[in-house]
Parts: structure tokens; sequence; C-alpha cells
């Protein structure tokens, strides 16, 4: 037999497995944080469950940069079911900004038996701004506490109001007075609360309503689009209405 044509075989078998396991491994990610600080070592868990009839086979867990360059790797041997923890030392802010992990399982990365499943990014921090962040995660937990009871199940709505420059304070008021007499149970969030990981959250809110949209807060962007990558989250976006109560009543009525 020609080496082609034993070449095309093996590839022909190689597929055959593949397929054959695409339905008989599933896989869990779980404590993957969302940032974590340069230097210290990053830990989480991946359970896994492999068919017995695919026995034991090999589990690769791949730290890999926003080029998708592998900085670092971890390789183990599974079946049935359980869990593996696996830990990487974090690279310095100065290198890399953010990292991901590709998980797979086989001999090759190019013919994985699954899917390869990539998470998200984690944010690498410098130790300075994760004492910023510690600060607002304190925050977030005493605002929770507080505002647990008027948390609806499903979400509420929240609205930005603030001083921001440029910000029609009086048009949010009155889009928010609007709302409530819908029935919706709409919660006011200042800049510095709808910029915090903690509060803006699709667990806490279905909608974030910003009526004058042309401005936000400038370290709001990773909540906010946290926020809106989740599929049930919706952005209500208002432009800035004159003081016409027909014109800010038509905004209300179509939010």
């Amino acid at each position: 037999m020609s080496p082609a044509r034993v070449a095309t075989l093996l590839a022909a078998a190689l597929l055959c497995v593949a397929a054959h396991a695409a339905d008989k491994i599933t896989t869990q990610v779980s404590g993957l944080p969302f940032e974590a600080t340069e230097g210290t070592a990053l830990s989480f868990t991946v359970a896994s469950e492999v068919a017995q009839d695919l026995g034991t086979v090999p589990l690769h867990v791949e730290m890999k940069n926003r080029d998708n360059i592998v900085l670092a790797g971890e390789t183990r041997q599974v079946s049935g079911s359980g869990k593996q923890e696996v830990a990487f030392a974090l690279p310095m802010r100065d290198a890399q900004t953010e990292v991901n992990f590709a998980i797979w399982y086989g001999e090759d990365w190019r013919e994985a038996l699954v899917p390869i499943i990539h998470t998200e990014f984690v944010t690498i921090l410098t130790a300075q701004q994760a004492a910023a962040v510690s600060a607002k995660r304190s925050q977030a937990e005493e605002w929770v506490a507080k505002m647990k009871p008027q948390l609806p199940v499903g979400g509420g709505v929240a609205l930005l109001v603030d001083d921001l420059p440029g910000f029609d304070r009086g048009l949010a008021e009155r889009v928010g007075q609007g709302l409530r007499g819908r029935g919706l149970p709409v919660i006011e969030l200042t800049a510095e609360q709808v910029a915090n990981l903690g509060i803006l959250t699709a667990d806490h809110f279905s909608t974030l309503v910003l009526t004058s949209s042309q401005v936000y807060p400038a370290d709001g962007g990773r909540a906010l689009e946290r926020f809106a990558r989740n599929a049930h989250s919706r952005l209500l976006f208002a432009r800035p209405l004159s003081d016409d109560p027909q014109e800010v009543r038509h905004a209300v009525e179509h939010l």
C-alpha cells in the first residue's frame, strides 16, 4: 500500500474517532475569575465527563494571550467523571494585559476529539489596580445587602442618574417617573455604581436605561461590556430631549 494511501486511511480514521467522541465528552469550567493580580497564581476547576468507551484521554489546558500564543500549559489524563484543579502563574501586566484558556482533548489540537473550548479573557491587574477592585467589591457587597429586597426576580431596570458633565439629570428623573408609573421596577444608579462590576450585573438588572446616551462614566466600559454580552440583558438609549412634556412622554412610551 502506498504511503499516500496509508496517510489517507489514517486521516479518515482520526476523523471517525473525533466524530465518535464529539458527543461523548462534556466539560464545565468553574472558579475562573474575571480579573487577577499580576505575578500571582490563578487556579480554577475543569470538570470532565468522558464516555466509558473512550477510555483515558489527554486533557490539555493552555493559557493564551490576545495573539492566541500559548504562554503555558498543563496536560492531564482523564477518564469517566472527575475534576481537575489547574493553576497558572500569571505574567506581569507590562507583558500581558489579558489571558484566556483553551481546553481540548486528544493528542493534537488540530485533531481535537471535541471542539476546543475557549474561556472568557481574564484581565491582569497591577497590585494597585487590584486594591481598587477589592474596594469596589466591598462597595458592591454593601449595595447588594441594602438593595436585595428591592431587586425583583428576573432583574430590575437600572437607570443612570448623576451629575455628570453634559448629563440631563432632569430628563433622567422624568423618564424614571414615567417607567415607575408603568409598574416597572426602576433602580437609580450613580456613575460610580454603574461602573461597578458587582452592581451592574445581569443577575441584578434585565435592562439599563441611558437617557443621555452621549454621556457615560469613563471607567464604566468593562462593566457595560460585560452586561451587554449577556443574552438576557437589554440596553436602551434615548437622545437628549427638550423639556416638552409630550416629547418626554413619547420617549417613556418607547422604552
